[in-house]
């Protein structure tokens, strides 16, 4: 599958030297969207289309599977939520920066992303993020949750009430977490695994998980720190990788 990314940054008319094409600003969305709609046309389905924005907000255009936006200041989430308009369900990742003015509404389309990264959305209730979001892959960086509010939401999603659909889940804090003080206050299973044969050991991992009291599914944990990582296996267990 190919990839069509399209930029959204200032923009500039023709010059023979550099090869760029200066518009007036009025025409900017025009021009986009009949680029997007050429592109699309000629390519037609099998190319992947992302948007990448830097501090503007991009419009809203059709068959957009991944987007990165780095919001500019005060951005209002109904002015997010509208870059989403055409492309509702993207089916790989939104990347989020930058402050908002208010919080993402509990039904939002950003929160039904197979994998969401949301980068330092400051004085937000970023427990929200958690209770909110529906799809597979979460990652919350520069974050500001404490011991207290790990404890609170791996209890949770201990009881399924979050995350339920969710594989992977990565939060980042800017706050020392303390990883005694959490797992006294979050009932889970210790394991040790030796690695090597009979004759040999190599090495001894150990590690815990959680048991979601719903259907009996693992979460392997691992905490440092400042960040919480947690890999959803299904009852058998399996591969755990939390590089997200």
């Amino acid at each position: 599958m190919g990839v069509f990314g399209m930029s959204i940054e200032t923009p500039c008319c023709w010059n023979p030297l550099h090869s760029t094409y200066e518009y007036d600003k009025k025409e900017k969305d025009y021009i986009i969207r009949g680029v997007h709609s050429y592109i699309q046309q000629f390519f037609g389905p099998s190319i992947m289309y992302q948007v990448n924005s830097k501090n503007v907000l991009p419009i809203s255009l059709e068959n957009v599977e991944s987007s990165s936006i780095k919001c500019p200041e005060n951005t209002k989430p109904e002015e997010l939520e509208a870059c989403f308009q055409n492309s509702p369900n993207q089916k790989t990742t939104i990347h989020l920066e930058g402050p908002l003015a208010g919080n993402i509404c509990s039904d939002s389309v950003i929160y039904k992303a197979d994998f969401l990264d949301v980068d330092c959305l400051r004085n937000r209730k970023e427990s929200e993020i958690l209770r909110h979001f529906k799809g597979k892959r979460l990652r919350c960086m520069n974050t500001s949750f404490s011991n207290s509010q790990v404890i609170e939401f791996l209890n949770a999603w201990k009881s399924g009430q979050m995350l339920k659909k969710s594989k992977l889940l990565g939060i980042h804090t800017n706050f020392d977490l303390n990883e005694d003080e959490i797992m006294g206050k979050v009932d889970h299973i210790k394991f040790n695994k030796r690695h090597g044969n009979k004759e040999n050991t190599v090495a001894t991992t150990t590690g815990q998980y959680l048991i979601r009291e719903s259907d009996g599914q693992k979460g392997y944990l691992t905490i440092s720190q400042m960040s919480v990582h947690l890999a959803v296996f299904g009852q058998t267990g399996g591969h755990v990788n939390f590089d997200i």
